[in-house]
């Protein structure tokens, strides 16, 4: 009452109920017992990514080892299925790596099209783009559900990312297993640039959604590179110690003056192990990145660690996969096994866990427009989490889907037409 009261009084801005309301519905997701996805998704494979459309937040794109690729309508109470259709050249995808999955073996290239990596256009859900696992990179129409232009590599492509607000440029950037990272334009299907610097594959890029110039890399040389593409270079290698020296035993030589000490060179890395997926908060004001350290790290816009601890978070990926942070950049979500982790954003607390999938969660994406959570698995199943709703939501859906039926029989009729009024 008291804060009704202060609303009433024009103490608290409209803005500060927003982010109340938003937070309530963040913390409170769970399975949907009124949305399923409806469609023929079992036996097409582990699903791997998912993408929401940044427009109207109602298509969701779902692509899975089994090389197909599904469009789902989020905004009825059944998901349903808009199409299916197969990547060209679709088997199934071959994929070994080396142990501790920091690079592939040499005879480990992919010998198949599983999808790796999808994303909507930013500015037109009648378009987006997927990347396979055998090089291939196509945008398709949805309309034809036709590959429109192809963007064919010569290594493996594990994640790719669209500029989102295509204001200067329009270009793809492409994480793949040569160690490179190439910048594509969209419109002529040539590469402009060449990105080298990391030492093992990249497996997740990530455009900084306030500052188009900027692009962050993941590899599995353990490192996180922040690149300017005007200059052509990275600028900055994420250090996990915030250029701390790293305490090494003291080495004397024979051979040396006794004074002489040597010292390994110190080898800056940004987790302990390969890293593989990248989230920007919505304003770009943090980035959360997750390793097979069972770490994540939370980078401020500075790019240094803010030393948050969220505990041993498990991650048995041996490439890309996906998390996710909520509108308000205050809740992270990160597969935990069969599970999903949600935990706050600043203070690593794990605040619930969401339990519904029978298999390794592969990915989760947040809608910002319904605020529902959504997830894939290797159980082949796609899941909706939606925040839990309040007495007055509730009365007011069952207002709106109840029938008043006649006012009066079929053998009286009235004197004069009655009106039902509703009341909301």
């Amino acid at each position: 009452l008291g804060f009704l009261r202060s609303r009433e009084l024009g103490a608290q801005r409209p803005a500060v109920l927003q982010c109340l309301e938003q937070a309530r519905r963040t913390m409170s997701l769970a399975s949907s017992t009124e949305k399923e996805f409806v469609g023929k998704t079992s036996g097409r494979g582990a699903v791997h990514w998912l993408d929401v459309d940044p427009v109207e937040g109602r298509y969701l794109l779902s692509g899975t080892l089994g090389a197909c690729i599904s469009c789902y309508d989020v905004a009825t109470a059944e998901v349903k299925e808009l199409f299916c259709t197969k990547s060209p050249r679709a088997k199934p995808p071959v994929i070994t790596f080396a142990s501790g999955g920091r690079a592939p073996a040499p005879a480990a290239r992919s010998t198949g099209s599983g999808v790796s990596c999808l994303q909507w256009y930013p500015h037109d859900s009648g378009a987006f783009l997927n990347s396979s696992f055998d090089g291939g990179i196509h945008l398709w129409d949805t309309n034809t559900q036709q590959v429109v232009r192809s963007y064919d590599q010569d290594s493996c492509v594990f994640s790719l990312h669209l500029c989102p607000s295509l204001m200067s440029h329009m270009l793809l950037a492409v994480g793949s297993e040569d160690h490179k990272v190439r910048l594509l334009d969209v419109r002529t299907t040539t590469s402009t640039h060449v990105l080298v610097g990391h030492k093992a594959c990249v497996f997740t890029v990530k455009w900084h959604p306030a500052d188009e110039y900027s692009l962050a890399t993941g590899s599995a040389d353990r490192t996180i590179k922040i690149w300017d593409v005007r200059r052509g270079g990275a600028f900055l290698t994420l250090d996990q110690r915030n250029g701390a020296e790293q305490q090494y035993p003291v080495l004397k030589s024979t051979f040396t003056p006794a004074k002489q000490v040597l010292k390994p060179r110190q080898v800056i890395t940004s987790h302990d192990s390969s890293i593989t997926s990248l989230c920007f908060s919505p304003t770009g004001s943090y980035l959360l990145s997750s390793g097979c350290d069972n770490q994540m790290r939370l980078w401020n816009f500075n790019m240094q660690n803010t030393m948050v601890n969220y505990g041993q978070v498990p991650n048995s990926f041996r490439f890309s996969n996906q998390i996710a942070i909520s509108t308000n950049a205050a809740i992270a979500y990160h597969p935990l096994g069969p599970k999903i982790g949600c935990f706050d954003l600043l203070t690593g607390k794990q605040i619930a866990v969401l339990k519904g999938h029978y298999s390794q969660v592969n990915c989760c994406t947040f809608n910002p427009h319904k605020e529902e959570l959504y997830s894939g698995s290797a159980d082949h199943n796609l899941l909706v989490w939606t925040p839990e709703r309040t007495e007055d939501e509730s009365d007011e859906e069952a207002d709106a889907h109840s029938d008043p039926g006649d006012t009066w029989s079929d053998t009286e009729a009235p004197a004069a037409p009655s009106v039902n009024v509703m009341l909301m």
